[in-house]
């Protein structure tokens, strides 16, 4: 984080003496295991604490004291042992137990992988708070009409997208922040005029929305948070005051800092109820964890841009650059199962010919061995849609010369045309996440293709929840054939019971 204690660049961490001292090191970890409570990570600052803690508890020998940089003020907190990990800029950083900042105070705590702060990286702790009923619609502008319900889930998976490797939010954003789009779980409560789902159905849904921090909570982060903090923020309004975030839901301009809502790594998580929808009938939440961003962005691409619905049979001609990874495996099945495409050509490796075949592809391209822009490996002209999920350099000219009248070049990379477009020619680049906050009936749509059959992941690996970072390192590799999943330990049935409490106890005020 880019916040710290006034005294961290003059104090060595705990782990940082440990790896310059060992031998100290280890006479130490031997006695804090014997210590009770065990030993703070920094030095003791509660003679410069506040005189209570948010509960009006007075300082005493037995609470701890932290300085959070994020409020810029001195925390007492309950005796709990201090975590340790690794902050960064050669210090260590004492991150607090259970009761870190004026909002989460007394809520219950989950296991997650996230943001401690908008600039640090991304980390696995038990230190996040079970988001609070209504907590989305405090956060954020511009949500859906028909978005006024809020759903506690459960999360039993996730997967991990591009787009979930480094997201941006917003410094006025909630902190620390789970990450993570795709969730796949069981609703445990509900919040609002909710219409579709009750409690104990499984659902699948891609939380990663881009929205909003609405205008009234970055003006309360701003008053809360430290100095630094506050001049990011301070920006942050500024820029929405001249010109507003660029999108709501693909309708337009809102008010509000730009950020990405996200949540999926993490025990428990809220969503709204327009964004959610029942799993297939036939699908585990392990498959259905790995596919919500994936279908639906191929979904818009192929259904939205590319029309392929409204056009005839003959003139359904697909090529899918890209077809081994997550949206491609989707793109190809689209292409065939559901919409009956009379050809469909794909990119890959000939190390995973047989996967993308049984996916629907008619011919496949080895991309190690062929360029498909060569007239001999794929004809000028002959074309109806191009499905760009690669994001090669001059994939958008190349693309174009294959389309004959009437096609469409769809990209999710940016790699558009930069030439003349040809008449009756097309091409199109779209973000999944810029209309996701009402995407419960497009999955319901998904979902009934062909029966429940036209889509589905069928390989995938999975990573434990302590394991994001590893999962993230393989996926920039470039080479993950499916998807990969993140499985999410179940959380206790105390902590169950106490998620579910707060939100009945809010309901019931």
């Amino acid at each position: 984080d880019r916040t710290s204690s006034p005294s961290s660049d003059r104090t060595e961490g705990f782990f940082t003496l440990l790896m310059r001292w060992p031998l100290f090191g280890l006479a130490l970890a031997a006695a804090a295991q014997a210590a009770v409570p065990p030993p703070q990570c920094q030095p003791n600052l509660c003679h410069m604490c506040l005189p209570t803690n948010a509960s009006g508890t007075c300082c005493n020998s037995s609470w701890h004291c932290s300085y959070d940089g994020l409020f810029a003020e001195y925390l007492c907190l309950p005796p709990t042992p201090w975590i340790c990990r690794p902050r960064g800029r050669g210090h260590d950083e004492a991150v607090p137990p259970p009761g870190r900042g004026r909002d989460d105070i007394g809520t219950p705590r989950m296991a997650a992988f996230g943001k401690r702060g908008p600039f640090s990286a991304g980390a696995y702790g038990d230190y996040y708070a079970v988001p609070a009923p209504g907590s989305l619609h405090r956060w954020y502008a511009g949500l859906p009409a028909n978005g006024t319900c809020e759903v506690l889930l459960a999360v039993g998976f996730s997967s991990v997208n591009p787009s979930d490797l480094s997201p941006t939010v917003a410094a006025a954003d909630h902190f620390p922040k789970p990450l993570g789009s795709d969730v796949a779980g069981v609703v445990l409560a509900t919040a609002g005029a909710c219409t579709r789902l009750a409690v104990g159905d499984a659902v699948w849904g891609d939380i990663g929305a881009n929205t909003a921090v609405r205008a009234a909570e970055m003006e309360r982060r701003r008053s809360a948070v430290g100095s630094e903090l506050r001049r990011e923020i301070a920006a942050e309004i500024a820029a929405d005051s001249a010109v507003g975030s660029r999108f709501v839901d693909g309708r337009g301009s809102i008010r509000g800092a730009e950020t990405k809502e996200l949540g999926g790594y993490a025990q428990f998580a809220a969503a709204l109820e327009s964004q959610l929808s029942r799993v297939p009938a036939g699908m585990g939440l392990e498959e259905a964890g790995s596919l919500p961003k994936v279908a639906l962005t191929s979904y818009k691409a192929l259904v939205w841009f590319a029309r392929i619905g409204e056009r005839a049979r003959e003139r359904r001609k697909v090529l899918v650059l890209g077809g081994s990874g997550g949206t491609g495996s989707v793109g190809v099945q689209l292409a065939k199962r559901a919409f009956n495409s009379t050809l469909v050509i794909s990119t890959t490796s000939a190390a995973n010919f047989e996967y993308v075949r049984a996916l629907g592809a008619d011919e496949l391209i080895d991309y190690h061995t062929q360029d498909w822009w060569d007239e001999g490996v794929v004809a000028d002209g002959t074309m109806d849609i191009v499905y760009d999920t690669v994001g090669q350099r001059g994939t958008g000219d190349r693309a174009i010369k294959k389309l004959r009248e009437g096609g469409a070049y769809v990209t999710i990379t940016g790699a558009l045309a930069t030439g003349a477009l040809p008449p009756e020619v097309s091409q199109h680049f779209f973000i999944n996440s810029d209309t996701n906050l009402g995407s419960a009936d497009l999955l319901a749509e998904i979902a009934a293709l062909s029966g429940g059959a036209a889509v589905r992941m069928p390989q995938r690996k999975s990573y434990a929840l302590s394991a994001v970072s590893a999962a993230f390192a393989e996926s920039a590799a470039g080479h993950v054939v499916g998807k990969l999943v993140i499985s999410v330990p179940a959380a206790s049935e105390e902590a169950v019971q106490q998620a579910v409490q707060m939100w009945e106890q809010a309901g019931s005020h």
